[in-house]
């Protein structure tokens, strides 16, 4: 991305572990998926991302949601 910013970045990754996810946005991709996903959901992330979207499939939006949460407990703990 720092390279080339106007290239969209789709991550396809075997890891659903928050950090990596984290590392991957944090580095400029416009989405992240894994790569047990279906080929239809990959269609749809490539085809989102291409257009200048966001695509997050539904087991790595949970993987987030679950380490927020997770963080926001150990806050009021």
């Amino acid at each position: 991305k720092q390279k080339f910013p106007k290239v969209n970045v789709l991550a396809l990754s075997m890891h659903e572990e928050p950090q990596y996810i984290s590392d991957m946005i944090q580095a400029g991709a416009s989405g992240y998926l894994m790569k047990d996903s279906g080929s239809e959901e990959i269609v749809q992330a490539v085809r989102s991302v291409a257009s200048g979207g966001k695509f997050f499939s539904a087991k790595v939006s949970m993987s987030l949601v679950n380490a927020i949460n997770q963080e926001a407990r150990n806050k009021s703990n």
